[in-house]
């Protein structure tokens, strides 16, 4: 298997916009991660680390070099196209983009104190607030060096005022999580004002400077696929 200097490739990656990288060895997940992916890839053994490779703010936005053609999907094809510069995928498991593999994202997000839970039902970061998504899992054979797993409080324990349980038009969003039915019923209603943009999110305080840009934001919102996976929760 051809090497790969992991400190050249995360450098590599956040060029591109693609600047969150997290890896551990699976020897070190949890009990409760390593079954979830050994349910999935029952060769586990083959493989040493985990990896999650994302993008924070609106670099990666940017950086984007495909046709927004909705029927390729440029984001992940993009992002997958960055891995294969690094080695032959025969290298790696690829867990996600899969339509194969279905892994629990924000539970790896988790695990290493990246993420926590938000009212909106997104997960929130205290490095780009809610402005964040994971683009690439996979597992590689070779040992990545390890992201720090680190302990701290969720960005939304310190929030005083909450502005997302305020200005969620549909009331939506609790303390405990959304209501995601409410919250498709609205967006997808005629007059919905949350058609292409979630109004809870736009008003949430953390790393505000981090916001992707209306068209982003567009682009995500209104997807078919996308549009389809809320319409199942009406």
């Amino acid at each position: 298997m051809a090497s790969v200097d992991w400190k050249v490739a995360k450098s590599d990656f956040a060029k591109f916009g693609l600047n969150i990288f997290l890896s551990v060895e699976l020897k070190k997940l949890t009990s409760e991660i390593y079954q979830i992916i050994k349910n999935e890839v029952p060769e586990i053994e083959l493989y040493q680390s985990l990896v999650l490779i994302g993008n924070g703010g609106k670099d990666f936005w940017e950086q984007l070099t495909l046709p927004l053609d909705e029927s390729q999907n440029p984001i992940d094809q993009f992002s997958l196209d960055k891995l294969s510069e690094l080695s032959e995928f025969k290298d790696f498991k690829i867990l996600y983009p899969s339509k194969i593999y279905f892994p629990p994202l924000q539970k790896f997000s988790r695990l290493f104190g990246f993420s926590y839970p938000s009212p909106m039902g997104l997960d929130i970061s205290n490095q780009f607030g809610s402005w964040f998504a994971f683009r690439l899992c996979f597992l590689t054979k070779s040992v990545v060096e390890e992201s720090a797993l680190v302990s701290q409080l969720s960005p939304c324990e310190n929030c005083l005022f909450k502005p997302c349980l305020t200005n969620c038009p549909a009331s939506a969003t609790h303390e405990m999580g959304i209501d995601l039915k409410g919250c498709a019923n609205y967006r997808l209603g005629e007059a919905s004002n949350c058609a292409d943009r979630c109004l809870a999110r736009l008003s949430c305080p953390v790393q505000k400077q981090h916001q992707y840009s209306i068209e982003q934001i567009q682009y995500h919102m209104l997807r078919v696929e996308h549009l389809k996976k809320l319409a199942a929760f009406k």
